[in-house]
């Protein structure tokens, strides 16, 4: 995406996100009516001046994770896909996209990621990510329980958003489970002005895994503050975002398709069961693909002393990675979000 040598990364990655940024303007009279859009506009708006909101300090944190996240994951190629599918002609990399504000606050997520190799019968699969560097308990277990809704019933006026808090489950349709969302406002920019397919279309992505990964706030400082760090430990910092990341993915991809074939009869009673096939064969590809990618990445670590410590780092030390895998189990597995309204 960007030089990573570039004096000024960051803010040159901040401004390639922006323009690769979905808009929901741009929706207007094309995907959804302009009412549609208008009403979702006005919802964030009031969003936005509710005490529900973030402060604006908060939110300039999480967009430093989202920077240096986006430039590492495809720069680095934390997924080892050169090495596993390079040799595959239709195979398409990984590339992360920004969401749109609105799905960024009411979906709960951050980017998107989209690749398509032989374990995804090279269609295009799609995931969510929600980034943080949060370890309060409570905190993480909401992040965690957000569950899979999207739309609105027909006999709700177009005036009221779908994400308009007098909405209840039942008004909406969806899954209704955590581990997976939607994203209402999805647009592939970077296709846009190239004689390309779009990696998906423009509108709705209607069912998709969704994963919590962060790392600690002091190794965020770390990698955005490359020029006054000497290259080993910036490089260092780096490897450990990596790990980080790898363990928490895997983690949370194996307890999400355990809880999918362990869901009861009674439990999925009520579920789109098209929605339910596609939420099953996406999170099988994905826990292939992690799982893949954390292998190689272990084949590493067991040759080479910088990916053996930051490996280590994640694992032990790393205190948003212990809290993550803690809810994930708990989530997942536990299925603790049953017992919250």
């Amino acid at each position: 995406m960007v030089d990573p040598n570039s004096p000024s990364t960051l803010s040159s990655i901040e401004r390639v996100l922006k323009d690769m940024t979905p808009y929901p303007e741009d929706f207007k009279g094309t995907v959804y009516s302009e009412g549609e859009v208008e009403s979702d506009i006005g919802r964030l708006k009031s969003f936005k001046n509710s005490p529900f909101y973030n402060k604006a300090e908060e939110r300039s944190d999480a967009k430093l994770l989202e920077i240096t996240f986006t430039d590492m994951v495809e720069m680095d190629d934390w997924f080892s896909e050169d090495k596993s599918y390079g040799d595959d002609p239709d195979w398409l990399a990984l590339t992360t996209f920004p969401t749109s504000e609105i799905d960024d606050v009411f979906n709960h997520i951050d980017m998107i990621g989209v690749f398509s190799n032989e374990l995804t019968g090279h269609k295009t699969l799609p995931f969510a990510v929600d980034l943080t560097y949060n370890t309060d308990h409570d905190d993480i277990a909401k992040k965690f329980r957000w569950r899979h809704v999207y739309g609105k019933k027909k006999d709700i006026p177009e005036q009221v958003s779908e994400f308009d808090r007098s909405l209840s489950l039942r008004n909406r349709y969806g899954l209704k489970i955590p581990g997976f969302t939607s994203a209402k406002y999805c647009e592939d920019k970077n296709t846009l002005n190239v004689d390309e397919k779009p990696m998906f279309e423009k509108g709705r992505i209607q069912v998709m895994p969704r994963f919590v990964v962060g790392y600690s706030q002091d190794l965020a400082e770390r990698l955005a503050d490359k020029d006054s760090l000497p290259e080993d430990k910036y490089n260092g910092a780096r490897l450990c975002a990596k790990w980080c990341a790898l363990i928490e993915l895997k983690e949370q991809a194996t307890d999400i398709r355990q809880m999918l074939d362990n869901l009861t009869e009674e439990e999925i009673k009520y579920m789109n069961q098209e929605e339910l096939v596609v939420a099953k064969k996406s999170i099988i590809a994905m826990e292939r693909y992690i799982n893949n990618a954390y292998n190689e990445a272990k084949k590493l670590a067991d040759t080479d002393a910088g990916e053996k410590a930051a490996m280590e780092y994640a694992m032990n030390r790393d205190t948003v990675v212990q809290a993550i895998i803690n809810q994930s189990q708990n989530t997942f597995l536990g299925k603790d979000w049953q017992r919250v309204a």
